[in-house]
C-alpha cells in the first residue's frame, strides 16, 4: 500500500521552470509518443465502455420532433467524416477500423466525397474512364463491407450524395468539362443533372448489400443522407456566379438561359401584369442634399494626414506618400508602395475613418486605381471600434492603367465611426485618386425592361444596391423558391421511390436563413464550421503555399466557429447536426476542440457531431500528421474522445430547456438580402455571441412578424460567459473554458496563465501548458462518489522533424513519424467523497499497470499531480475506496501519530542516511523513499510494529542525486474503518 503526500511549494518551483522554455515556442523538445493502436478495440476498467451490438429494426433511427429517437428514446451521435479512399478499406482492415472507432465512442459515420478519384479508380465509387453513370463494383464490395462491419459494432452511417462528382461528357452532360467546383450551383436546377443525381441515389442507396441482405435505403443502419454538400443557390447568387464566364460566373450559357426563363415564369405568375411589377419594383427618391463624405477624397490638399491613415502589422510593410508626378486628375494623387505582405489581408490598411452610416440607407463608393503590376485589394467597410464589425468587402484588380471602380453598400445599423479600408494583396505600388462616398438612388426597372418580351434581368448580387429593395427581395424569393423545388424534388424521391426512412437534409454550411427557409421540408438541419481553416495565398489546396493564424478560438472575440452555427439556424421542431467541424493542424491550440464543441452542443441541443476528418486515405497504420484534417492520426484528439463522446451520447451536459425564440415572416427573409454584405458567410441581424449564455432557436419562417425584441438584440456582457444553465464559462480575455456537470468536468485553453481554475468538482489549481484536462464519471454515479472516472490531459502533438516556417506555417515540412506530445504538468484539486483513492497512468491502449494511492488533503477533497514527463500518457484511471467517513485524511490524535524524528545525514553525500522513528500505536509501517511526482522510489520497511522508537541505516547508493520524501505511515483499525496516519520527511540526495 503506497501512499504519498505532496509539497506544493516545491511543484510551484518545478512548474514554473517546465513552463518557461516552450511558452512562446512553435517546436518542442523532450516530447514523449503515445501513439493510440488503429487495431485496437480492447475494453479496459477506465475507458468508457460503448459495446459492440448489431444495429436491427429495433435500433432503427427516427425523427421525432427536434430530436432522433430509437424508440421512445433520444439518441445522440458523435460522428467522423470517412472520406474518398477511406471509405473502401481492405476487407481485412475494415473489421478492426470499425472496432476501434467503437471504442472511441464513435457512433455515426458520415460517408464523405465517395465520387472523387483523388486517389485513382481504387479509392472512387466511379471509374471515372467509364462515366459517373455506373458504379465501380470493386470499391462499392468494399464499401459494402465496411458499412456491414459498422452495423455490427452499432455504429450508423450518414450517407452524403452529391458531393464531389465531376460530370462527363460521356454521361450525356454537354459542357461538362468547363463546369467548374462540381458543377455546384447548376446541380440544383438543371434537370438532365438532377435526373443524375436521382440514378445515383437508386444506385447507391437501393442496391442490395449482400453483407446485410438488404438495400442501405431500409437498413436501420442508416440514419441520415445528405442530398448535397456545401450547395447552395443562394450561396452562389451571393458569390455572383450564377452567370455565364463572360460575365465572370461560372455556368454555361444554355444554363444561364434556363435561369432566365425560369425567372420570367416566376415574375409573370406572381405580378402577371407590367403596371403590377412597375409598381412594386419603384424605388423611393432621394429627398436630401448629397454631401460628399471622406475629407479630402482627391488628395488635394497636397499632404497625407488624418482622417487618412496606414495601419501596418509586421511583417507587412507599407507607406503612404502623395504623388505630385502620377495622379488621375488635379494635381496629387496617393501612392501606397507595399515592400512586404504576410498574405493575412488586415495586416495591411490604407484608411479613412470616423465618417457617418446611416441604417438600411444606401450608399455608392467610387475611387481610381492604377499599380505599378497587375495586383489584387480589397476595397471594404468596417466599424473602427471594437468588435470591428465587418460590413462589406469586395476583391478589386488594379492594372498599370487608370481605373474606375464603383460598388454600393447599405448596412443594416447606425454605425458613426466607419471605416473604409484598403487591404493590397501583394507587393507594388499603388495610386489612388478622386475616391468618392455618397448617398446612392436605386433604379427599380430598366429601360426596356418588361414581362411582355420576358426580357427583365436577373441582378447580380454585387449590384443588388444598385436596385430597389423590392427587386432585390424578388431575386432573393427566386433563388430560395428554386432551391428548394430542387429539395422537394429529391427528398420526394428518396422517401416515396426509394423507400428511405432515415432523416433526409438538403445542404449545408449555410449561407444563412435564406437556406434554411430553403429547408422547410427537410427531416433536420445540417451546418458545418472550421476555426482556422488553412488560407492558400496561390493554388487551392497547394500543399506548400499556405498558412494558417495559429491562434485559439478561446481568445476570438466572436468565437466564429461556435456562434456561427450555433446563431439561430435551429429549427425549434427539427433536429440539428454538424457534420463537419475542426480546428485544422498545425494550429497549436487544436485540443481546445472537443470540449467547447462538447459544451456548446449540448447547451444547444444538437443532436450529431461529426469531425471532419477521420480519415481521407489508405493508410490506417501510419503514426504522422501530415495534412490539416485527419484525426485518427491525432492522438492528442483521439484520446478526448472517450470522455466527451460519453458526455454528449449520454447528455451528462444540460441543454438550455428555455431557448431564445426567433420567428421571421417570409417577406422578411427575402428581405434579408438588402440588409447581409458578406458574399457567403451567414447574417445573422442579432448579436451571436449570445449563443454562447443561451440557446438560439427559430420557430416559423412563416410568421405574421419577424422577432424583432429578444435579449439578443443587445450585446451581451463581454469577455465572461457562463451559459445559462451554470456549467459552462468561457473567460474570453484568460482564453480558458471550464464545463462543470455532476458526472463531467473540463477545463481547456491557457491554463498556464491561471491557478485555481474551478470546473465543477474539478480544479485546475495550476498547469505549465495550454491544455485539455478532462475528467469523467465511468458509470452513472457523479464524479464526487464514481468508484470509477476517467482523467484525461492532452496538450499538443506534433510529428519528429517538424519544421515550422515562423508561426503561421510548415509548409511542406510536416517531420515524420513517431508523433510526440508536448508533456505537461498538471496540479489538480478533486473533490471525491472516499477514504482514499488511487491513480493509475494508463497504456495506450488504456490499461493500468501501477498505481499511486493518495489520501484526502482535508475531507472530500484530494490533491493530485499529473506529470506527463514522468508517465508518458495522456490517460489515468482514478478509483476510490471508502465512502469518506472514516478517520482518513483527517488528522489523527497527535498522541496516535507515528513520527518521523530524523533522518541523517540530509543532504546525504555518501551511500547512506539513518533513520529514526517513532510508533505510537500498534499497527502496520510502511516506510518509503518516494520523488517529488508521487513516484515509488525504494521501499525501506513494511511489516507490523508495537508502540516504540526505532532506528534503521537505508542503502541510498542506487538513488540519483535530486529531492526526494521519506513517507511513514502505519495502518491500524483502532477506529470504526481503517484509517492510515502518515508523517514524512525532506530529503535530499547528491553524490
Amino acid at each position: 500500500m503506497k501512499i504519498i503526500q505532496i509539497r506544493v511549494a516545491s511543484l510551484l518551483i518545478i512548474l514554473s521552470v517546465y513552463a518557461a522554455p516552450i511558452l512562446f515556442s512553435q517546436n518542442f523538445s523532450n516530447g514523449f509518443n503515445f501513439v493510440l493502436p488503429t487495431t485496437d478495440s480492447t475494453t479496459q476498467k477506465f475507458l468508457p465502455n460503448f459495446p459492440a451490438k448489431v444495429i436491427g429494426e429495433a435500433d432503427r433511427v427516427s425523427v421525432t420532433g427536434d430530436k432522433f429517437t430509437v424508440g421512445n428514446n433520444p439518441i445522440r451521435f458523435w460522428g467522423v467524416n470517412i472520406v474518398a479512399a477511406a471509405a473502401f478499406p481492405d476487407k481485412t482492415k475494415a473489421p478492426i477500423i470499425a472496432a476501434r472507432m467503437r471504442k472511441m465512442g464513435i457512433n455515426l459515420v458520415r460517408f464523405h466525397h465517395l465520387e472523387n478519384n483523388w486517389t485513382g479508380d481504387n479509392g472512387c465509387i466511379f471509374i471515372y474512364a467509364n462515366g459517373t453513370r455506373q458504379l465501380n463494383p470493386t470499391t462499392l464490395d468494399r464499401l459494402d463491407f465496411f458499412i456491414g462491419e459498422l452495423k455490427k459494432n452499432n455504429i450508423y452511417v450518414d450517407m452524403n450524395l452529391n458531393v464531389s462528382r465531376v460530370f462527363q461528357t460521356s454521361d450525356g452532360v454537354q459542357g461538362a468539362d468547363s463546369l467548374p467546383d462540381f458543377a455546384k450551383g447548376v446541380t440544383l436546377f438543371d434537370p438532365y443533372l438532377e435526373k443524375l443525381q436521382l440514378e445515383y441515389a437508386q444506385q447507391l442507396l437501393g442496391h442490395i448489400n449482400p453483407y446485410t441482405n438488404e438495400p442501405l435505403a431500409t437498413d436501420p443502419v442508416l440514419a441520415m443522407v445528405e442530398m448535397n454538400n456545401e450547395n447552395s443557390l443562394y450561396g452562389f447568387w451571393k458569390a455572383d456566379r450564377l452567370c455565364t464566364f463572360a460575365q465572370g460566373g461560372t455556368i454555361l450559357f444554355r444554363q444561364n438561359q434556363l435561369l432566365d426563363s425560369l425567372f420570367q415564369n416566376y415574375l409573370t405568375q406572381k405580378y402577371v401584369t407590367q403596371a403590377a411589377l412597375n409598381t412594386a419594383w419603384q424605388p423611393a427618391g432621394l429627398t436630401t442634399a448629397n454631401p460628399e463624405l471622406l475629407m479630402n477624397p482627391d488628395f488635394e490638399t497636397g499632404t497625407f494626414n488624418l482622417p487618412w491613415e496606414m495601419e501596418t502589422h509586421a511583417p507587412s510593410a507599407a507607406a503612404v506618400s502623395i504623388s505630385s508626378s502620377i495622379f488621375r486628375s488635379g494635381k496629387y494623387a496617393a501612392q501606397l508602395d507595399v515592400t512586404a505582405y504576410s498574405g493575412t489581408d488586415w495586416h495591411l490598411q490604407f484608411k479613412q475613418t470616423n465618417f457617418n452610416f446611416r441604417k438600411d440607407t444606401l450608399y455608392k463608393v467610387s475611387f481610381w486605381v492604377k499599380a505599378k503590376s497587375n495586383t489584387n485589394f480589397i476595397c471594404g467597410f468596417m466599424n473602427n471600434n471594437a468588435p470591428y464589425t465587418w460590413y462589406y468587402g469586395k476583391n478589386f484588380q488594379a492594372t498599370t492603367d487608370w481605373k474606375l471602380y464603383t460598388f454600393s453598400i447599405a448596412i443594416p445599423e447606425n454605425d458613426s465611426t466607419m471605416r473604409l479600408t484598403i487591404q493590397p494583396q501583394g507587393t507594388t505600388t499603388f495610386w489612388f485618386d478622386d475616391f468618392s462616398v455618397k448617398k446612392n438612388v436605386p433604379t427599380g426597372l430598366n429601360t426596356g425592361e418588361n414581362l411582355v418580351n420576358k426580357n427583365v434581368q436577373r441582378i447580380l448580387w454585387s449590384n443588388k444596391f444598385d436596385n430597389s429593395p423590392n427587386r432585390v427581395a424578388d431575386m432573393s424569393a427566386f433563388y430560395i423558391g428554386l432551391q428548394k423545388n430542387h429539395i422537394d424534388l429529391i427528398r420526394n424521391y428518396l422517401r416515396n421511390t426509394l423507400n428511405v426512412r432515415a432523416g433526409i437534409t438538403g445542404t449545408n454550411d449555410l449561407t444563412g436563413q435564406e437556406d434554411v427557409k430553403a429547408e422547410d421540408n427537410a427531416d433536420y438541419i445540417d451546418d458545418h464550421a472550421y476555426w482556422d481553416h488553412p488560407q492558400f495565398p496561390g493554388v487551392p489546396f497547394d500543399a506548400s503555399n499556405w498558412f494558417d493564424n495559429n491562434t485559439s478560438m478561446l481568445q476570438s472575440p466572436n468565437m466564429d466557429a461556435v456562434t456561427n452555427i450555433f446563431s439561430g439556424l435551429a429549427v425549434s421542431n427539427k433536429p440539428l447536426t454538424i457534420s463537419e467541424y475542426n480546428h485544422p493542424a498545425p494550429n497549436r491550440f487544436r485540443t481546445e476542440m472537443p470540449a467547447t464543441l462538447l459544451a456548446y452542443a449540448a447547451l444547444h441541443g444538437a443532436d450529431a457531431l461529426m469531425f471532419f476528418e477521420y480519415n481521407g486515405v489508405f493508410d490506417w497504420e501510419t503514426d504522422v500528421v501530415n495534412g490539416f484534417f485527419d484525426l485518427y492520426r491525432d492522438n492528442s484528439i483521439i484520446a478526448l474522445f472517450p470522455s466527451c463522446a460519453l458526455a454528449f451520447r449520454q447528455g451528462l451536459i444540460k441543454e438550455d430547456v428555455n431557448p431564445i425564440r426567433l420567428n421571421f415572416s417570409e417577406k422578411d427573409i427575402y428581405n434579408l438580402a438588402f440588409k447581409e454584405q458578406y458574399s457567403w458567410k451567414s447574417y445573422s441581424q442579432h448579436d451571436r455571441r449570445w449563443s454562447l449564455l443561451r440557446s438560439i432557436k427559430t420557430d416559423s419562417y412563416s410568421a405574421a412578424a419577424t422577432t424583432t425584441s429578444a435579449p439578443v438584440f443587445s450585446a451581451p456582457a463581454d469577455n465572461i460567459y457562463k451559459t445559462v444553465t451554470n456549467e459552462t464559462v468561457l473567460d474570453n480575455i484568460k482564453g480558458i473554458i471550464t464545463t462543470g456537470a455532476p458526472n463531467f468536468a473540463s477545463a481547456t485553453g491557457f491554463l498556464q496563465n491561471s491557478t485555481n481554475i474551478v470546473a465543477g468538482n474539478m480544479t485546475v489549481v495550476q498547469s505549465n501548458q495550454f491544455a485539455s484536462v478532462i475528467w469523467a464519471s465511468l458509470n452513472t454515479q457523479p464524479l464526487t462518489t464514481s468508484k470509477l472516472s476517467l482523467l484525461t490531459v492532452s496538450t499538443k502533438q506534433q510529428n519528429t522533424g517538424t519544421v515550422w516556417n515562423g508561426t503561421t506555417t510548415v509548409n511542406n515540412n510536416w517531420g515524420t513519424a513517431p508523433t510526440q506530445i508536448q508533456p505537461a504538468i498538471v496540479k489538480l484539486k478533486l473533490n471525491i467523497q472516499a477514504d482514499s483513492i488511487k491513480i493509475y497512468p494508463l497504456s495506450n491502449i488504456g490499461k493500468e499497470d501501477t498505481s499511486i494511492k493518495i489520501i484526502p488533503t482535508t475531507a472530500g477533497s484530494f490533491d493530485i499531480t499529473l506529470n506527463q514527463s514522468k508517465d508518458k500518457t495522456l490517460w489515468y484511471g482514478v478509483e476510490t475506496f471508502g465512502n469518506g467517513n472514516s478517520a482518513t485524511g483527517i488528522i489523527p490524535p497527535a498522541q496516535n501519530m507515528p513520527t518521523l524524528n530524523k533522518s541523517y545525514p540530509n543532504p546525504v553525500y555518501d551511500g547512506s542516511i539513518n533513520l529514526d522513528y517513532t510508533v505510537r500505536e500498534n499497527g502496520v509501517i510502511n516506510i518509503a523513499i518516494y520523488d517529488m511526482s508521487g513516484k515509488l522510489i525504494k521501499s525501506i520497511f513494511s511489516g507490523w510494529q508495537p508502540v516504540g522508537q526505532y532506528a534503521l541505516k537505508v542503502d541510498i547508493i542506487n538513488i540519483s542525486t535530486g529531492k526526494y520524501s521519506i513517507i511513514l505511515n502505519e495502518e491500524n483499525s483502532g477506529y470504526q474503518y481503517s484509517s492510515f496516519n502518515t508523517a514524512y520527511l525532506p530529503l535530499i540526495i547528491i553524490h
